[in-house]
């Protein structure tokens, strides 16, 4: 531990320190930074980069493939110049070493990216293939899940004001503010489909696995199901209470409002929540 310590202050210049406070506890046993940061095989800092950010996690990636490339053509071009060469060349690889050790929370751990002096074409080889296994979504496909926030808000807002101006007697206020939050709810959707679509086909995964432990864990799932299957008939929902609205079939319109409004508000606003709980939660980036 002194000697990891010691390389993360004085060689990394960041900050890192036993937690002997209150708020020790499995999984917290040390404070330190989520900086990632990348070196070279000269032991030269090439960039820093956040852990919990997935932009800046994905130029992480790019600067790594590019500097693996690099590695392995300025070794080729070695050996060419060199062909008589009886000693073997140093296997190296690179290699994602924690700086701490395997008890501390994998969501607060700062990461060491190296090389060593030389690789061999056979671990460049299997570099290469680790990294296409681990692809990144490109940004556009990041940036989806707050754009599908943004929506879930802007449709909140526009039921809160909608309701209100229905409670008025404002009738062309309130048609033309749930049609617009109808929109974007359709919108949200469209958007969401490609984010998953997208996802699974850069990553193989169609999901974004939570990683917040203790009881925010069932909280965040109860949330999560009762989301996806009150979201599932929200369209439906909706569409029928616009349409008896639209042909003036006020009696049947309000009775079916009364079920559509509550349903449609709150998978609106745990959208809102469950990203949050997913990307912003401490513990669970």
């Amino acid at each position: 531990q002194k000697d990891i310590f010691h390389l993360i202050e004085k060689s990394f210049l960041m900050p890192v320190q036993e937690n002997t406070g209150p708020a020790r506890k499995p999984g917290f046993e040390v404070i330190h930074t989520t900086n990632v940061m990348l070196v070279d095989k000269d032991g030269r800092v090439l960039g820093k980069y956040n852990a919990v950010n997935d932009a800046e996690v994905a130029a992480l990636r790019k600067a790594v493939r590019e500097q693996v490339k690099s590695d392995a053509k300025t070794q080729a071009e070695k050996q060419e110049a060199k062909p008589k060469q009886t000693a073997p060349p140093k296997a190296g690889m690179i290699s994602l070493t924690p700086l701490l050790t395997h008890h501390l929370s994998s969501s607060l751990s700062s990461l060491i990216l190296s090389q060593t002096e030389a690789e061999s074409p056979a671990v460049v080889e299997a570099v290469e293939e680790n990294q296409v296994e681990a692809k990144q979504a490109p940004d556009w496909v990041l940036q989806l899940p707050t754009l599908n926030a943004v929506l879930n808000g802007l449709a909140t807002i526009l039921l809160m004001v909608g309701y209100r101006f229905i409670r008025k007697g404002e009738k062309e206020k309130h048609k033309k503010t749930m049609l617009t939050a109808f929109g974007t709810s359709i919108l949200f959707l469209v958007f969401y489909l490609l984010y998953h679509f997208a996802l699974q086909s850069y990553t193989g995964n169609a999901s974004r696995k939570f990683e917040g432990e203790g009881l925010i864990r069932p909280v965040y799932y109860f949330i999560l199901i009762t989301h996806v299957i009150l979201a599932a008939s929200v369209p439906l929902l909706a569409w029928i209470t616009i349409r008896r609205g639209l042909k003036q079939q006020w009696e049947a319109h309000r009775r079916i409002a009364k079920i559509t409004f509550p349903v449609w508000l709150y998978v609106s606003i745990t959208g809102v929540v469950i990203y949050f709980m997913l990307y912003h939660l401490p513990g669970a980036a």
